[in-house]
C-alpha cells in the first residue's frame, strides 16, 4: 500500500506456485486497463473482508466454534497443515487445539 517493503515472510508447507508482480506494474496496468483496476479493488475489498471477518470471529466465536469454522469452509488447511500453525490461525495454543479436537472426535 505505501511502497514499502513487507515485514511478512512466506514459507510454504505444501507445494505451490508462487506469483510476485512488482508494486510498480500493478500501478502501470492499472492505469492502462480498466479491467485489471477492477481486478485489484475486487481484490484489495476481498481481501479486507475477510480480515474483518476474522477480527469478528475472534471475539465472538469460541476457540472450538472457530475451528469448526475453518473446518468446514477449508477442510483441506486441516489435512495440510501442521497443527501448531492452524493453533496460531485460530489465536490458541496448540494444546488446547488438541483439546477440541479430540472432544470433536468423540
Amino acid at each position: 500500500m505505501h511502497k514499502t517493503p513487507s515485514n511478512e515472510n512466506l514459507h510454504c508447507i505444501t507445494d505451490c506456485e508462487l506469483l510476485r508482480i512488482k508494486r510498480d506494474d500493478v500501478d502501470v496496468t492499472a492505469k492502462l486497463g480498466v479491467t485489471q483496476m477492477q481486478y485489484t479493488i475486487q481484490v484489495l475489498q476481498q481481501q479486507l473482508e475477510k480480515n474483518k471477518q476474522r477480527a469478528i470471529d475472534h471475539t465472538t466465536l469460541s476457540a472450538e466454534q472457530r475451528y469448526v469454522k475453518l473446518q468446514k469452509e477449508h477442510p483441506t488447511i486441516i489435512q495440510n497443515i501442521p497443527l501448531k500453525y492452524i493453533a496460531s490461525y485460530l489465536g490458541i495454543n496448540p494444546g488446547s487445539l488438541s483439546r477440541i479436537r479430540n472432544e470433536l472426535n468423540h
